[in-house]
């Protein structure tokens, strides 16, 4: 698909942008799976 040269530049920078979020979203997902996961051995080995 052929863009204008200003909108090109744009749909580029979209991308790289919901490319970036995305990553953001995924690791933040990961790091409170593993923050869950310390709290509960936390819990468990107090006890």
């Amino acid at each position: 698909m052929e863009l204008p040269e200003g909108i090109r530049s744009m749909v580029y920078t979209n991308n790289a942008l919901e490319r970036l979020l995305k990553n953001f979203k995924r690791r933040l997902k990961q790091w409170k799976c593993v923050k869950a996961r310390l709290q509960l051995r936390n819990i468990f080995t107090c006890y």
